[in-house]
């Protein structure tokens, strides 16, 4: 089997152990964002879910809690404003920090 063939047919575990390491996903909650939280949770690392949609990010940050307890957060704000991306940036204390940073979000402004 290829290289390319195996990828696509083995759990993502199977591929990168991200286990210990604690990422950061904005617009999280829906599309594009979603399932990159979902696959970095499915390898390991525990996501902080970052969206202007607080319900659909929470909703989310339970559905992976529930298949790996103390996993996942929710984090509701604009992390287009400095003080929206520092709430972000605080929700992953409880972690440890921040090792992957995902960024979803269109507009956003260091």
């Amino acid at each position: 089997m290829s290289d390319t063939a195996a990828s696509q047919t083995a759990p993502l575990a199977q591929l990168v152990d991200l286990t210990d390491r604690t990422a950061i996903v904005t617009g999280g909650a829906m599309g594009i964002g979603l399932g990159i939280a979902r696959r970095l949770h499915e390898a390991g690392a525990s996501v902080v879910i970052a969206d202007l949609d607080e319900a659909a990010a929470a909703a989310e940050a339970d559905v992976l809690q529930a298949g790996r307890p103390d996993s996942a957060l929710a984090v509701a704000t604009d992390v287009s404003t400095p003080e929206g991306a520092a709430r972000m940036v605080d929700a992953a204390r409880p972690f440890g920090g921040i090792d992957i940073s995902s960024t979803m979000r269109a507009s956003i402004r260091w």
